[in-house]
């Protein structure tokens, strides 16, 4: 989320920044990043929509990959369609 927020200009908001917050994580599992956070007096809220839809808009969308027991997360800036 702090990569996405710096790209739209909010240059202070670090990883830092938005942990510094508890209300920015689910108070069951204080590892999940909540829907919606406030950090440096930006909200940002994520949404479920479609990743192609999303990235025509111009806009990044933020991935998460869970493999080899754990979960990372990307962002992504465009994407292209590959056949299979």
């Amino acid at each position: 989320m702090a990569m996405i927020m710096t790209h739209y200009g909010y240059a202070d908001v670090t990883p830092q920044t938005i942990n510094a917050d508890p209300d920015n994580f689910a108070t069951y599992y204080p590892a999940y990043l909540m829907s919606t956070i406030y950090v440096d007096g930006i909200t940002a809220t994520r949404k479920v929509t479609t990743i192609d839809a999303t990235l025509a808009t111009g806009n990044p969308v933020v991935v998460g990959l869970h493999a080899y027991g754990g979960t990372h997360f990307i962002v992504l800036i465009s994407g292209q369609v590959e056949s299979t």
